[in-house]
């Protein structure tokens, strides 16, 4: 299954907090802005390989897709965020800070405002399902401070665990 969110401007941030408890068996998108197919704009969380993956697509063809390192346990639920504020990648699991990456690009781009927000796959339901369950997701407009990180994983952990 999957959930398409739509193409609202709301969800095309030029920062970005990207946020999922997820109970994942293997690997897949968790949340994407547009498709794997144009890697020129937005952003993606997927899950691959055992690891956290967090892509971002600058303007001016800067981009980082490059795969954290950050691994995460299968079968539990896992609270994985994600962050830009365009100095910066962060990657949060359960609460705690796992990295942070320099990737100092500015806004995020997004040429073509018609692609829509996928939860769980790629493209309208036709590649990259994710395995495994997803609780619930966030994005906001903007990097989350690490208080508000720690605070949003405590207030929602007790539905995980």
């Amino acid at each position: 299954d999957y959930i398409n969110c739509g193409n609202n401007s709301a969800l095309q941030p030029a920062y970005i907090t990207v946020e999922a408890w997820g109970k994942p068996s293997g690997d897949g998108t968790v949340v994407i802005h547009g498709d794997c197919g144009n890697v020129t704009e937005g952003w993606r969380l997927r899950l691959t390989g055992g690891n956290i993956a967090f892509y971002i697509y600058c303007a001016g063809g800067n981009s980082d897709t490059s795969g954290t390192g950050v691994a995460y346990s299968t079968p539990a639920f896992q609270h994985i965020l994600c962050s830009y504020n365009g100095v910066t990648k962060d990657v949060y699991l359960n609460g705690t800070q796992i990295q942070s990456k320099p990737f100092a690009f500015g806004a995020l781009n997004y040429p073509n405002p018609t692609k829509s927000v996928y939860i769980g796959c790629v493209g309208a339901g036709t590649e990259d399902f994710l395995s495994g369950n997803i609780g619930e997701v966030r994005i906001n407009n903007r990097a989350l401070t690490p208080l508000e990180i720690q605070k949003n994983y405590l207030a929602t952990k007790w539905r995980y665990r």
